[in-house]
């Protein structure tokens, strides 16, 4: 930090003021519990990904770098103090990412005052690490490898994992990773590539690897060690604490770049990069489109590198089944990719293309009121609220992704014309099913869906819109059904922790060194953080819930056992409904809801529904 002694200490004692007076064993515990309300409270910004059950409309009637080796050190002291007090410091430091001088103030202010704890950082944070990390040249940059077992045993001595999996001497885990470019700064070249784990039974990711440096990595030396672990793993198998951990499933969830480039295949400019089917682009407009559906590519003509759109062998052909391993990625392919190019059409249009849907700047003024409005029953499970149409080129992929499940069949349907309403309600009602597990049965009608979406594009539109992203619909529904719902091919848990990341890395000489060491930390912070507390309220918006049996309710008052009060809700009527009445909101638990004189007392709540009321409701 560059500033002035006077200044420096000014700011510590405004930090300090709010967390620390101790002078006795009862301020001491009154700080131990102010760590853990940070920590609930950060639980709710990491969750970008929380799956809301469907909505409801009531109507009434100095930087941290250090050394990579200073960091990893294998000589831990055993008889270190061992407080929660000291375990609760390192998680406050992690969560509000404390600068170096600043914390080492902190620890020397807690150490004259008496208190049991390490006096420096350094010490502090060495029971994060528990063996050493081996760093190695690569290519332009620096590559460090941790390991996907090195997590598994993280997670087994932090009981993370489902006790029902050791029942079983022979545990098999499946496997979600992400592999993507991370740029550090604006003002250089320098790029972060980590890979990513996430087990099933886990909703935070964990780190593997990590490459820094200028450009991609040589691809072959960059996935050798994973490839090495993940084969092990399928087959042998790693023992630890009398279980056998193995791999049964693995999938690789990234966008099409990264995917193109960890599958040695052509990028999505190719004629043939399409890495499902065969089919064959066409340059129309200045992009290269893929109008058509071609027979599926192979495992086996990938295996002999006679696939027409590989450019290199991938090492991970000895490991996963490129044909179903590498599914769409719900967030980059249809929240930033068609959702956000739908948007724009309706808005603003793009660049050669000025469809008959967009909107005027009357009709674009009443979804801003409706949004203004909208905002006020918004629960606070929602990473984001509405932000108005002006802002669309600031819009985050969980922005697009609520407007696509939640608020676009309202906003959209008084003001776009109807063949470009429903033509958007075939995509909502598609994704809406395909994001909901208990949703399983309608899954032959989100596929019928997504057909006439795709076909009414060259009608509505132009066929020139059937890029990458939107010809990746033919294959969504088959990965679908083979994963199980979209939040299985999803990105954005892998893209909350790398945000995360990048927010903790300075600028400084030690970049890559800085970047592994807060790989950990990150880790650390997931690990620690509450991401599946969801909060009900007697007041508006997060007085609506679901009971175990389906029903709907509204929330009058919630007891000290986490058991509530309220009045069941009755459907009265759809919201919307399309091809005929053969689809409708109702068929997803959406639509016009009404008071019953039903009461239920002292139930306990399944998850959270969400309620917007119109104009004239109560």
């Amino acid at each position: 930090i560059n500033m002035a002694s006077r200044n420096f200490n000014r700011e510590i004692r405004k930090k300090l003021l709010d967390f620390i007076h101790v002078e006795g064993d009862s301020e001491a515990h009154e700080f131990n519990s102010r760590p853990m309300d940070a920590e609930r409270q950060f639980g709710s910004i990491l969750d970008e990904d929380e799956d809301v059950e469907p909505t409801v409309y009531i109507s009434e009637q100095e930087d941290d770098a250090g050394s990579v080796d200073e960091f990893m050190d294998d000589n831990i002291i055993d008889d270190e103090p061992e407080p929660d007090f000291a375990h609760q410091l390192l998680l406050f430091y992690l969560l509000f990412n404390i600068p170096v001088r600043a914390m080492n103030y902190l620890l020397r202010l807690l150490v004259s005052n008496g208190c049991q704890v390490p006096a420096t950082l350094h010490l502090l944070k060495k029971p994060l690490s528990k063996f050493k990390t081996q760093v190695e040249t690569m290519g332009t940059g620096q590559f460090a490898y941790v390991g996907i077992f090195e997590n598994i045993k993280y997670c087994v001595d932090r009981m993370m994992l489902p006790s029902s999996l050791f029942d079983s001497t022979e545990i098999k885990l499946n496997l979600k990773l992400n592999c993507d470019g991370l740029p550090l700064f604006k003002s250089s070249k320098i790029t972060l590539w980590p890979i990513l784990v996430q087990f099933e039974h886990i909703r935070q990711p964990f780190p593997v690897a990590s490459f820094c440096g200028l450009g991609l990595p040589p691809l072959l030396d960059y996935l050798e060690q994973l490839t090495n672990e993940l084969s092990i793993l399928q087959t042998t198998g790693i023992q630890y604490k009398d279980h056998k951990f193995k791999v049964e499933k693995i999938s690789f969830i990234c966008d099409t770049p990264a995917r193109s480039f960890i599958q040695g295949t052509k990028g999505h400019a190719g004629y043939s990069s399409c890495c499902w089917c065969r089919t064959t682009g066409e340059y129309i407009h200045g992009r290269v489109v893929f109008p058509s559906f071609c027979e599926l590519r192979t495992n086996e003509d990938y295996a002999t590198m006679n696939e027409n759109n590989q450019t290199i062998r991938s090492p991970l052909l000895l490991v996963v089944p490129f044909t179903t391993a590498f599914p769409p990625d719900f967030m980059h392919m249809v929240c930033l990719g068609i959702m956000k190019k739908l948007m724009k059409l309706y808005t603003s249009g793009v660049k050669g293309l000025r469809a008959a849907c967009r909107l005027s700047l009357e009709q674009v003024k009443r979804i801003n009121s409706e949004i203004s409005y909208l905002r006020c029953y918004v629960p606070r499970e929602f990473s984001r609220k509405p932000r108005l149409l002006h802002d669309l080129k600031h819009y985050k992929a969980s922005e697009f992704r609520n407007y696509l499940l939640y608020w676009g069949p309202v906003l959209l349907q008084k003001e776009l014309q109807a063949p470009y309403y429903e033509h958007f309600l075939l995509l909502h009602f598609a994704t809406y099913v395909y994001s909901s597990p208990k949703l399983r049965h309608l899954f032959p009608a989100a596929r019928a869906c997504i057909q006439r979406f795709l076909f009414d594009i060259r009608r509505l539109f132009h066929e020139s819109l059937y890029t990458v992203n939107f010809h990746g619909l033919f294959h969504l529904p088959d990965f679908v059904e083979m994963h199980g719902s979209l939040l299985e091919m999803s990105a954005f848990p892998f893209e909350n922790f790398l945000g995360l990341l990048k927010r903790r890395i300075r600028a400084s000489r030690h970049i890559f060194s800085q970047s592994v060491n807060q790989l950990r930390n990150v880790r650390a912070i997931y690990a620690d953080a509450e991401l599946n507390t969801i909060y009900f309220s007697p007041e508006s918006p997060n007085n609506c819930a679901i009971l175990p049996d389906g029903r709907i309710v509204v929330v009058s008052n919630v007891t000290a056992s986490g058991h509530v009060d309220g009045t069941v809700l009755e459907l009265t009527r759809h919201l919307y409904q399309f091809d005929n009445s053969r689809f409708s909101s109702s068929l997803l638990g959406i639509g016009y809801y009404r008071r019953t004189r039903v009461r239920v007392m002292n139930r306990f709540l399944q998850t959270r529904q969400s309620a917007f009321l119109d104009n004239k409701s109560f």
